[in-house]
């Protein structure tokens, strides 16, 4: 599996924000609390949500998991180096917001109406 550097990482973010908040808050919505594994193999990035009852998140992410507002933030988790990950909590509060970004790109039913 191919690891991002910081500089790296942060082109992720500027350029798949959108995605980002709405697989986070998409996720948020039908399975509850979790977060956004983001990985790469060759120049594709696939940002993928999981959550604590599936078993894919790790003991030492379940406090930011269950911390975190999915409102106004998103916990990702990506490969920073050989056979190591981060796991972060992203704030934002305004339009960009993974609620606000959820809500301008959802075009499917309301799962909970």
């Amino acid at each position: 599996m191919s690891f991002f550097s910081d500089k790296e990482f942060e082109a992720v973010l500027a350029g798949g924000w959108d995605q980002l908040c709405f697989t986070a808050y998409d996720g948020f919505r039908r399975f509850g609390k979790g977060l956004v594994a983001v990985s790469k193999a060759g120049d594709e990035v696939k940002a993928v949500f999981t959550h604590p009852a599936e078993g894919h998140c790790e003991v030492q992410d379940l406090d930011l998991i269950n911390r975190y507002n999915p409102e106004t933030e998103v916990v990702v988790k990506y490969p920073s180096a050989q056979g190591k990950t981060k796991t972060i909590k992203l704030e934002v509060a305004d339009e960009n917001s993974p609620a606000k970004i959820w809500e301008k790109f959802n075009l499917g039913e309301d799962i909970n109406g």
